[in-house]
């Protein structure tokens, strides 16, 4: 909002217009988002000690201390960004140090989804995904939902 003072200066009230803090809390749903998905991800395999094997290696880590690795690296814009086909538990070295490890994700891949579900991930991979903000709410609550039968956050 503006107002005009004397000798035609203009003072402009301090805080965010209404777009800027909708745009403000969209981004804050989507961090959510992604901090719900990538526990989901970390977890669904895990035991009730919260180990989950690595997708690549096979080794077993505490789900706190691995990450949710893509097979196909996605972002926000992405459709397979968050595609559950497409993103599982990775240690930290095989997803950071190896660059994801790529060729043993795949094998690994290969026998959780077969070879069907990564011709359709990659057929996916170019798909731009624009969700409004109440997909992302959406999201947030089925991710919310998911974990509540998951092993405890130990």
């Amino acid at each position: 909002m503006t107002r005009i003072l004397k000798a035609g200066k203009v003072k402009r009230k301090k805080g965010l217009s209404p777009a800027k803090k909708a745009e403000k809390r969209f981004k804050k749903m989507k961090k959510r988002l992604w901090k719900l998905f990538s526990l989901w991800v970390r977890m669904r395999e895990a035991d009730s000690f919260g180990m989950s094997p690595c997708i690549s290696c096979g080794k077993k880590f505490h789900f706190k201390n691995m990450n949710a690795g893509h097979f196909i690296h996605g972002t926000w814009t992405k459709v397979t960004g968050f595609d559950s086909r497409n993103v599982w538990a990775q240690c930290v070295f095989c997803n950071l140090g190896l660059g994801g490890n790529q060729a043993k994700y795949a094998d690994a891949l290969r026998e959780k989804i077969g070879q069907d579900g990564i011709d359709a991930l990659f057929e996916l991979r170019h798909q731009i995904w624009k969700p409004t903000h109440q997909e992302i709410e959406g999201m947030v609550k089925e991710y919310e939902e998911k974990l509540k039968g998951l092993c405890p956050q130990s």
